[in-house]
C-alpha cells in the first residue's frame, strides 16, 4: 500500500464521506472510489460499510486504519528521535486546546516557545477536551490542554497542571446579583430550580455541569443549551439566567456587568492536565512547549480574580 493510499484512507475516516474527502484531497470522487476498490481487492475484503452514512469501518477496516496510524506514529517518532540526536531543532508540533483556553494562554506561550525554537512550526487544533482526547489517541494532536474528567483513555499520559476553580456567573439584574455581592462564595445548592444556560456535551464545561448537578436534590431548569460559552455568557447577561464557568476561561468571557461567585464545593472543580500519547516520542522542543505551557497556566491561574 502506497503512502498516498494510506493518506486517502485516513482522510476518508476523518471526513466520514468520500465526497468530502475528495474535496479536501483535491481529487475526483470516482478516482477516490477507485482507490478504495483497489485496496480492497489487494486485501481481499471490504474496508467501509458503504451504505452507512457517515461511512463506518468494517472490522477489517478498523484493524487496517489502526495499523496505518501506528506505522505513521512510528515513522514520526523515528524522525523526531533522529532530529534530537543530531540536535536539529526543526519540526512541527500540533497543539490541541479549546478556543477559549487558547485565547487565554497561547498569546503568552507562543512567543516564548518561538524564541527558543524558531525552526518549529506550531499548528493549533481547537476542540473541546473530549474530542481532543480522541485526537491524541488517533495521533492527530501531539499535545493538548485537557480538563481532567474528559481524559478517559489509558493511552494518554496526563501531567497535572493546576486546579480549575468553578464559578457561578450571573447577570446584574438576576436574583443572586440583587441579593449577594459579587465574589461571595456560594454553594451549588443555590442552583436548584434556577434558570441555567448549559453547554452541550463534548465540552469540559458540560462535564462540570453534570458533576455539579448530580449533587442537587432538584435539577436546575435548562433555559438554553449552546455549544459556545461565549454565546452562553451573552445569554446570561441578556436573560438573567445562570451559568457555570471555570476560572481558566472566565477572563476571556467576563464583562464589567457580569457577577461571579466561587463555588464552595471543591469536588465541582476540575484539574487541568497536559496530555499526550503514551506511545509518542517526546522531542526536546515538545518538552519545551510542555514546560512553557505548564508554567504559563500555573502563573495565570494564581492571579487573584477581580470582583
Amino acid at each position: 500500500m502506497t503512502s498516498r493510499q494510506k493518506e486517502y484512507l485516513l482522510v476518508i475516516c476523518e471526513e466520514g464521506s468520500i465526497s468530502k474527502a475528495a474535496s479536501r484531497l483535491n481529487v475526483s470522487q470516482p478516482a477516490l472510489s477507485q482507490c478504495i476498490q483497489s485496496i480492497e481487492q489487494e486485501l481481499g475484503t471490504t474496508i467501509f460499510v458503504k451504505k452507512h452514512y457517515p461511512l463506518s469501518l468494517t472490522y477489517a477496516g478498523e484493524r487496517l486504519i489502526a495499523t496505518i496510524r501506528k506505522i505513521e506514529q512510528l515513522e514520526r517518532n523515528l524522525h523526531r528521535e533522529v532530529s534530537d540526536i543530531i540536535d536539529e531543532q526543526i519540526g512541527r508540533i500540533r497543539i490541541g486546546i479549546s478556543a477559549l483556553r487558547g485565547a487565554t494562554f497561547l498569546p503568552d506561550v507562543l512567543p516564548k516557545f518561538h524564541k527558543k525554537n524558531p525552526g518549529v512550526e506550531v499548528q493549533i487544533v481547537e476542540h473541546g477536551s473530549v474530542m481532543l482526547s480522541q485526537l491524541i489517541v488517533q495521533d492527530s494532536v501531539d499535545i493538548a490542554l485537557l480538563v481532567g474528567n474528559a481524559i478517559l483513555n489509558k493511552d494518554i499520559v496526563a501531567q497535572p497542571v493546576c486546579i480549575d476553580q468553578v464559578y457561578i456567573c450571573a447577570g446584574p439584574d438576576s436574583d443572586i446579583a440583587n441579593t449577594v455581592e459579587s465574589g461571595t462564595p456560594l454553594s451549588i445548592k443555590c442552583l436548584e430550580e434556577a434558570k441555567m444556560v448549559m453547554i452541550k456535551k463534548g465540552h469540559g464545561i458540560h462535564e462540570t455541569q453534570e458533576k455539579a448537578f448530580q449533587h442537587l436534590v432538584v435539577a436546575p431548569r435548562k433555559e438554553f443549551e449552546v455549544d459556545s460559552a461565549f454565546l452562553g455568557m451573552k445569554l446570561v447577561l441578556a436573560t438573567n439566567a445562570l451559568m457555570l464557568c471555570p476560572a481558566s476561561v472566565l477572563p476571556i468571557l467576563r464583562t464589567k456587568e457580569l457577577c461571579i461567585y466561587p463555588v464552595l464545593e471543591e469536588y465541582v472543580s476540575n484539574t487541568l492536565y497536559i496530555g499526550y500519547s503514551s506511545s509518542a516520542y517526546v522531542t526536546k522542543y515538545m518538552q519545551d512547549f510542555i514546560r512553557i505551557l505548564k508554567n504559563t497556566v500555573r502563573t495565570k491561574m494564581k492571579q487573584p480574580m477581580a470582583y
